[in-house]
């Protein structure tokens, strides 16, 4: 997601949470308990980890440091893109 579009989605919900060094893999917003969340792609963050370190490091580490970790009412919800259009063919 551009600067931009990261600063209008901070303007819509000042509260927002974003996970550090992962701008570039906001898709976007979603509803999470009646709560408006940053929306992240998965593999983007993996594959970003995955530059440093085996993906199978990576992968492992997405799921227990960023997508395990809880940070309240607007902690983001992470997707895996990829997989999700697998299932529509």
């Amino acid at each position: 997601m551009t600067k931009e579009q990261l600063e209008k989605m901070s303007a819509f919900d000042g509260e927002i949470l974003l996970a550090d060094g992962f701008d570039e893999c906001v898709v976007g917003m979603t509803l999470s308990d009646d709560e408006w969340v940053a929306l992240y792609d998965a593999t983007l963050v993996v594959n970003q980890l995955a530059r440093d370190m085996p993906y199978e490091c990576a992968m492992e580490f997405f799921e227990f440091n960023i997508e395990g970790a809880y940070m309240g009412k607007k902690t983001p919800v992470f997707i895996f893109m990829d997989q999700a259009d697998d299932t529509l063919d």
